[in-house]
């Protein structure tokens, strides 16, 4: 697209990939693969056959785009503005624009029309068919596996979290894509017990993810990623994700 963005920022086809795949920054100091920190008290999983994960194409998938009236539990412009509010002129959150023509629908910001005469809409994560479309750009470009971050379900962000878990699975099972689930302890204190409790409670009990077709092995255990780790600021690494 040769458009601009209220912003001022050109509107860019990749967008659609650095915005829907949220890749890993340097800040990320560390991605360690566990099965000691999640071992449910279950038979081990036999691990994933070389080739079906490693070497392969991932990416960060985290799903945290929210929109007022989307549905979503979080019902807010989540990440899309510094104060969860309309994003506008006024409280700008965003750094560049979104190309929005694939999706089904949008979410009307208080931004003015875009250059090229189209309203300025944003996506929700929480709406199924932007997920579908997201996986579907994965399939159409050989992109093998997402790893759904998963921050802190303790908190408000719980239910919302929840819900971006099932249609990650669908989207998967869909365009047969490969998930996994990536804890991401950026600011979570308790993650060290936490962890356990939501793998156990909420991934095995209640919705059984590891039924999933698509959902992958890691070493002995499916979900196995940790990441948002900084020994400079973060808690320390429990003593079974350090071996």
């Amino acid at each position: 697209m040769t458009g601009k963005s209220p912003c001022g920022c050109h509107e860019a086809s990749l967008e659609r990939l650095s915005q829907g795949f949220a890749f890993h920054s340097a800040q990320l100091a560390i991605l360690i693969f566990v099965s000691a920190a999640l071992d449910s008290g279950r038979p081990a999983i036999a691990a994933s056959p070389p080739g079906d994960v490693v070497g392969k194409v991932s990416v960060g998938y985290q799903g945290w785009f929210a929109c007022t009236s989307d549905g979503s539990p979080i019902n807010a412009w989540w990440h899309w503005s510094p104060n969860s509010q309309t994003p506008s002129s006024t409280n700008i959150g965003i750094y560049a624009w979104p190309d929005m023509r694939q999706y089904a629908r949008g979410f009307q910001t208080a931004f003015p029309n875009l250059s090229n005469g189209q309203p300025a809409t944003l996506f929700s994560s929480y709406d199924q068919q932007v997920v579908d479309t997201h996986f579907r750009w994965m399939q159409e470009n050989e992109i093998d596996t997402a790893a759904l971050q998963r921050f802190s379900p303790f908190g408000g962000e719980g239910p919302t979290r929840n819900g971006m878990t099932l249609k990650v699975r669908s989207a998967a099972e869909t365009y047969q894509r490969k998930f996994y689930i990536m804890y991401d302890i950026t600011g979570w204190d308790s993650f060290a017990t936490q962890i356990k409790t939501d793998w156990t409670n909420y991934m095995l009990a209640q919705i059984n993810i590891t039924n999933s077709p698509l959902m992958r092995c890691k070493m002995a255990s499916r979900s196995s990623a940790f990441g948002g780790w900084d020994s400079r600021t973060g808690p320390e690494m429990p003593p079974p994700a350090r071996r």
